[in-house]
Formats: structure tokens, C-alpha cells, sequence
């Protein structure tokens, strides 16, 4: 029996820019896995709430990751 990640709901504010997640919810959808993006504010309850009613199954796990997608003005250092 194999396991593996169906769905993931990602809540972000830039959730509404799909240009900037083309990349990510490709490489998810090429591993079977559907993306699902919610705009908002995990402050929000109403916006949490939100997020978990556009899950089509049950959610087993969630997980917190802030991460910085785009860097102007940087330079990358690697040790």
C-alpha cells in the first residue's frame, strides 16, 4: 500500500498572484499532488476557516512554514 500527499492548501497572502506559484503547484501536480492556494491572513479565523472548508478531504496534517520567495537586492552566500 502506498502512502503520499494528495492535497496541499497553502494559505498566503500572495496566494492571489498565481504567477507566482506557477512553478511550485507544477512540480506538486506533476507528482500527483493538487495545489490548492488560499489568499489571506492566518490571523484571520474567518480566513482559516476559510482554508480548511476548501480542503475536499479530511485534513490529516498542518504544518507552518515561512518561507521568502523572492529576494531583490541580495546576494547569496554559500558557506
Amino acid at each position: 500500500m502506498s502512502s503520499h500527499i494528495e492535497i496541499v492548501i497553502f494559505l498566503s497572502r500572495s496566494a492571489n498572484n498565481q504567477n507566482l506559484h506557477t512553478a511550485c503547484t507544477d512540480e506538486l501536480r506533476s507528482l500527483g499532488c493538487n495545489a490548492i492556494l488560499v489568499p489571506g491572513n492566518f490571523a484571520s479565523l474567518a480566513v482559516v476557516e476559510r482554508a480548511v472548508e476548501s480542503s475536499p478531504k479530511l485534513i490529516r496534517c498542518v504544518m507552518q512554514a515561512k518561507m521568502v520567495l523572492k529576494i531583490a537586492n541580495a546576494y547569496y552566500v554559500a558557506s
